[in-house]
Protein backbone atom coordinates (compact mmCIF):
# COMPACT_ATOMS: atom_id res chain seq x y z
CA UNK A 1 0.00 0.00 0.00
CA UNK A 2 0.96 3.64 -0.29
CA UNK A 3 1.16 3.99 3.49
CA UNK A 4 3.62 1.10 3.67
CA UNK A 5 5.84 2.73 1.05
CA UNK A 6 5.69 6.05 2.89
CA UNK A 7 6.74 4.22 6.04
CA UNK A 8 9.64 2.55 4.22
CA UNK A 9 10.72 5.91 2.85
CA UNK A 10 10.70 7.49 6.31
CA UNK A 11 12.61 4.59 7.90
CA UNK A 12 15.16 4.54 5.06
CA UNK A 13 15.58 8.31 5.22
CA UNK A 14 16.14 8.17 8.99
CA UNK A 15 18.82 5.48 8.66
CA UNK A 16 20.51 7.29 5.77
CA UNK A 17 20.35 10.62 7.62
CA UNK A 18 22.09 9.01 10.60
CA UNK A 19 24.95 8.04 8.28
CA UNK A 20 24.88 11.30 6.34
CA UNK A 21 25.03 13.65 9.33
CA UNK A 22 27.74 11.71 11.13
CA UNK A 23 30.08 14.19 9.42
CA UNK A 24 29.58 17.94 8.85
CA UNK A 25 30.94 17.81 5.32
CA UNK A 26 29.61 16.46 2.03
CA UNK A 27 30.96 12.89 1.57
CA UNK A 28 32.23 13.55 -1.95
CA UNK A 29 34.03 16.42 -3.71
CA UNK A 30 31.66 16.43 -6.68
CA UNK A 31 28.74 17.02 -4.35
CA UNK A 32 29.77 20.65 -3.93
CA UNK A 33 29.53 21.12 -7.70
CA UNK A 34 26.13 19.43 -7.96
CA UNK A 35 24.38 21.41 -5.24
CA UNK A 36 25.84 24.67 -6.56
CA UNK A 37 24.59 23.80 -10.06
CA UNK A 38 21.12 23.29 -8.60
CA UNK A 39 21.28 26.78 -7.11
CA UNK A 40 22.55 28.25 -10.38
CA UNK A 41 19.68 26.67 -12.31
CA UNK A 42 17.25 28.16 -9.78
CA UNK A 43 18.73 31.63 -10.22
CA UNK A 44 19.86 31.57 -13.87
CA UNK A 45 17.65 29.01 -15.61
CA UNK A 46 18.55 26.55 -18.37
CA UNK A 47 20.91 26.33 -20.15
CA UNK A 48 23.03 27.62 -17.30
CA UNK A 49 26.13 29.75 -18.03
CA UNK A 50 29.19 27.94 -16.67
CA UNK A 51 32.49 29.87 -16.89
CA UNK A 52 33.96 28.36 -13.70
CA UNK A 53 36.18 25.49 -14.92
CA UNK A 54 37.88 26.80 -18.09
CA UNK A 55 40.77 24.30 -18.03
CA UNK A 56 38.68 21.15 -17.70
CA UNK A 57 36.25 19.16 -19.86
CA UNK A 58 33.55 21.34 -18.25
CA UNK A 59 34.82 24.50 -19.92
CA UNK A 60 32.22 27.09 -20.90
CA UNK A 61 32.48 26.48 -24.65
CA UNK A 62 31.65 22.80 -24.47
CA UNK A 63 29.76 22.67 -21.18
CA UNK A 64 26.83 20.26 -20.94
CA UNK A 65 24.93 19.52 -17.75
CA UNK A 66 24.69 15.73 -17.97
CA UNK A 67 23.03 15.63 -14.51
CA UNK A 68 20.36 18.17 -15.44
CA UNK A 69 17.29 16.56 -13.84
CA UNK A 70 19.27 15.59 -10.75
CA UNK A 71 20.04 19.27 -10.30
CA UNK A 72 16.37 20.13 -10.85
CA UNK A 73 15.42 17.63 -8.12
CA UNK A 74 17.98 19.30 -5.83
CA UNK A 75 16.61 22.82 -6.41
CA UNK A 76 14.08 22.86 -3.51
CA UNK A 77 16.86 21.93 -1.07
CA UNK A 78 18.91 24.95 -2.14
CA UNK A 79 16.35 27.24 -0.47
CA UNK A 80 18.21 26.56 2.78
CA UNK A 81 21.02 28.99 3.65
CA UNK A 82 23.74 26.33 3.94
CA UNK A 83 24.36 24.52 0.64
CA UNK A 84 26.24 21.75 2.45
CA UNK A 85 23.11 21.05 4.47
CA UNK A 86 21.08 21.22 1.25
CA UNK A 87 23.37 18.69 -0.44
CA UNK A 88 23.06 16.31 2.49
CA UNK A 89 19.27 16.54 2.54
CA UNK A 90 19.08 15.94 -1.21
CA UNK A 91 21.35 12.89 -0.87
CA UNK A 92 19.14 11.43 1.85
CA UNK A 93 16.01 12.07 -0.22
CA UNK A 94 17.35 10.46 -3.41
CA UNK A 95 18.82 7.44 -1.61
CA UNK A 96 15.64 6.88 0.42
CA UNK A 97 13.68 7.01 -2.84
CA UNK A 98 15.98 4.32 -4.30
CA UNK A 99 15.57 2.05 -1.25
CA UNK A 100 11.80 2.54 -1.32
CA UNK A 101 11.71 1.68 -5.02
CA UNK A 102 13.64 -1.52 -4.27
CA UNK A 103 11.11 -2.46 -1.58
CA UNK A 104 8.21 -1.61 -3.91
CA UNK A 105 9.57 -4.01 -6.55
CA UNK A 106 9.84 -6.82 -3.99
CA UNK A 107 6.27 -6.23 -2.84
CA UNK A 108 4.99 -6.00 -6.40
CA UNK A 109 6.31 -9.48 -7.23
CA UNK A 110 5.43 -10.89 -3.79
CA UNK A 111 9.01 -11.75 -2.91
CA UNK A 112 8.99 -13.31 0.58
CA UNK A 113 10.38 -11.25 3.47
CA UNK A 114 10.85 -7.91 1.66
CA UNK A 115 11.86 -6.30 4.97
CA UNK A 116 14.72 -8.77 5.25
CA UNK A 117 15.95 -8.01 1.73
CA UNK A 118 15.76 -4.29 2.47
CA UNK A 119 17.91 -4.79 5.57
CA UNK A 120 20.37 -6.83 3.53
CA UNK A 121 20.58 -4.02 1.00
CA UNK A 122 21.51 -1.65 3.82
CA UNK A 123 24.10 -4.14 5.05
CA UNK A 124 25.49 -5.04 1.62
CA UNK A 125 28.71 -3.00 1.87
CA UNK A 126 30.15 0.21 3.23
CA UNK A 127 31.16 1.20 -0.31
CA UNK A 128 27.52 0.93 -1.43
CA UNK A 129 26.29 3.10 1.45
CA UNK A 130 29.04 5.59 0.66
CA UNK A 131 27.86 5.84 -2.95
CA UNK A 132 24.25 6.20 -1.78
CA UNK A 133 25.31 8.99 0.58
CA UNK A 134 26.75 11.14 -2.20
CA UNK A 135 24.60 14.07 -3.41
CA UNK A 136 25.10 12.72 -6.90
CA UNK A 137 23.12 10.67 -9.43
CA UNK A 138 23.93 6.99 -8.56
CA UNK A 139 21.06 6.67 -6.06
CA UNK A 140 18.53 8.23 -8.44
CA UNK A 141 19.98 6.13 -11.25
CA UNK A 142 19.43 2.95 -9.21
CA UNK A 143 15.77 3.84 -8.72
CA UNK A 144 15.32 4.48 -12.44
CA UNK A 145 16.96 1.15 -13.32
CA UNK A 146 14.61 -0.69 -10.95
CA UNK A 147 11.57 0.96 -12.53
CA UNK A 148 12.98 0.24 -16.01
CA UNK A 149 13.26 -3.44 -15.07
CA UNK A 150 9.60 -3.44 -14.04
CA UNK A 151 8.46 -1.79 -17.27
CA UNK A 152 10.46 -4.29 -19.34
CA UNK A 153 9.10 -7.33 -17.52
CA UNK A 154 5.55 -6.00 -17.74
CA UNK A 155 6.01 -4.97 -21.41
CA UNK A 156 4.89 -1.41 -20.66
CA UNK A 157 6.61 0.07 -23.68
CA UNK A 158 5.21 3.60 -23.53
CA UNK A 159 6.15 3.92 -19.88
CA UNK A 160 9.62 2.54 -20.63
CA UNK A 161 10.02 5.11 -23.39
CA UNK A 162 9.11 7.98 -21.05
CA UNK A 163 11.46 6.66 -18.37
CA UNK A 164 14.34 6.54 -20.89
CA UNK A 165 13.70 10.17 -21.74
CA UNK A 166 13.86 11.08 -18.04
CA UNK A 167 16.99 8.96 -17.51
CA UNK A 168 18.91 10.72 -20.29
CA UNK A 169 18.19 14.10 -18.71
CA UNK A 170 19.12 12.80 -15.24
CA UNK A 171 22.45 11.02 -15.65
CA UNK A 172 24.80 9.91 -18.41
CA UNK A 173 24.65 6.32 -17.15
CA UNK A 174 21.49 5.87 -19.25
CA UNK A 175 23.18 3.16 -21.42
CA UNK A 176 22.45 0.77 -18.53
CA UNK A 177 18.81 0.84 -19.68
CA UNK A 178 19.95 -0.28 -23.13
CA UNK A 179 21.67 -3.24 -21.47
CA UNK A 180 18.49 -4.05 -19.52
CA UNK A 181 16.41 -3.77 -22.71
CA UNK A 182 18.71 -6.14 -24.61
CA UNK A 183 18.73 -8.66 -21.74
CA UNK A 184 14.95 -8.45 -21.45
CA UNK A 185 14.52 -9.00 -25.18
CA UNK A 186 16.85 -12.01 -25.05
CA UNK A 187 15.00 -13.51 -22.07
CA UNK A 188 11.63 -13.22 -23.83
CA UNK A 189 13.16 -14.77 -26.94
CA UNK A 190 14.51 -17.75 -25.00
CA UNK A 191 11.53 -18.36 -22.71
CA UNK A 192 8.63 -17.48 -25.02
CA UNK A 193 10.18 -17.74 -28.49
CA UNK A 194 8.95 -14.21 -29.07
CA UNK A 195 11.03 -11.28 -30.29
CA UNK A 196 9.88 -8.27 -28.28
CA UNK A 197 11.46 -5.68 -30.54
CA UNK A 198 9.30 -2.93 -29.03
CA UNK A 199 11.50 -2.95 -25.92
CA UNK A 200 14.54 -1.96 -27.99
CA UNK A 201 12.58 0.49 -30.14
CA UNK A 202 10.93 2.21 -27.17
CA UNK A 203 14.16 2.65 -25.26
CA UNK A 204 16.35 3.47 -28.28
CA UNK A 205 14.10 6.13 -29.82
CA UNK A 206 13.48 7.93 -26.53
CA UNK A 207 17.17 7.91 -25.61
CA UNK A 208 17.93 9.58 -28.93
CA UNK A 209 15.05 11.99 -28.32
CA UNK A 210 16.41 12.79 -24.87
CA UNK A 211 19.78 13.70 -26.33
CA UNK A 212 18.28 15.87 -29.08
CA UNK A 213 15.47 17.51 -27.07
CA UNK A 214 17.93 18.99 -24.64
CA UNK A 215 18.84 22.61 -23.84
CA UNK A 216 22.52 21.64 -24.26
CA UNK A 217 22.18 19.91 -27.66
CA UNK A 218 24.49 19.23 -29.50
CA UNK A 219 27.03 19.79 -26.72
CA UNK A 220 25.53 16.92 -24.70
CA UNK A 221 26.27 14.46 -27.54
CA UNK A 222 29.79 15.81 -28.05
CA UNK A 223 30.40 15.60 -24.29
CA UNK A 224 29.48 11.91 -24.26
Amino acid sequence: SVLALIGIFIISAAALAYIQFASPNIPDHDGYYHIKMAELIRTSGLPTPFPYLPFTILDEKGYSDHHMLLHVVQIPFTLTKDLRFAAKLSAVFCAAFAFTTFFWLLRTYRIPYPWLWLCLLFASSSAFLYRMSMPRAPSLSLALQIVAFYFIVERRFKSLAMLCLIFVWTYNAFPTVIALALIGTLVFLITERRFEYKIIVASGIRIIAGLVINPYFPKDVLFL
